[in-house]
């Protein structure tokens, strides 16, 4: 599925209206990094690679009750940690909002980003991938960890020197993102999603060939 320019517009500006100030602001900022890193790994995605940037948090600023409501409505399954752990609720909810009050965008790349990008996945794809690390590195972010991973990865991405070399080294910064949350969530005593370990060890595999 193909997006234009004015699509893309309308999209954005709809998203605008659906998200606090902050939260458009991130989102913008996800978008910029998605098409920088998309100029290098996936050139010809760089319009869904947008639509996925805008949509991705769609969610993020829901209720509790609103979210439980969408997954008893689409009969989305929540394990046991999934149902406690409302900082992954929007990424199991975006996808049934982006079908329901966006079905003009819900490409199955962008639905599948949407849902991948809080835990990572070990079946992600260079797309998902993408949104995962604009999410984390976007020049938003003030956290050390994400300048210091910002700054290193977009370094490696300016030195590749073909395509190939610029997956790799969204391979590396994703894997290094995933196991910087991982961290964040251990040394807090909280529990790790599976599929974030799973994602991060598939990553590392890939970067070791």
């Amino acid at each position: 599925m193909k997006y234009n320019e004015n699509q893309i517009a309308q999209l954005r500006a709809s998203v605008g209206e659906s998200l606090s100030e902050k939260r458009f602001a991130h989102t913008l900022g996800v978008e910029e990094m998605a098409v920088l890193i998309g100029e290098k790994c996936m050139p010809a995605s760089i319009d869904k690679l947008r639509v996925a940037a805008l949509l991705h948090d769609i969610s993020k600023e829901y209720f509790e009750a609103e979210h439980f409501e969408i997954a008893k409505r689409n009969n989305l399954t929540m394990s046991e940690y999934e149902r406690t752990s409302p900082a992954i609720w929007h990424s199991i909810t975006a996808p049934s909002v982006i079908k329901e009050r966006f079905s003009e965008y819900a490409d199955p790349d962008v639905l599948t980003a949407t849902a991948y990008h809080t835990t990572g996945s070990p079946d992600m794809s260079v797309f998902d991938e993408i949104i995962c690390l604009a999410d984390y590195i976007e020049y938003g972010r003030k956290h050390k960890v994400c300048i210091d991973l910002r700054e290193s990865f977009l370094r490696e991405l300016d030195l590749a020197k073909n395509r190939e070399e610029a997956i790799l080294a969204l391979h590396r910064a994703t894997a290094h993102a995933i196991d910087n949350t991982i961290n964040d969530l251990v040394s807090r005593g909280m529990t790790v999603h599976e599929r974030s370990i799973l994602a991060r060890d598939i990553l590392l595999g890939k970067t070791e060939r």
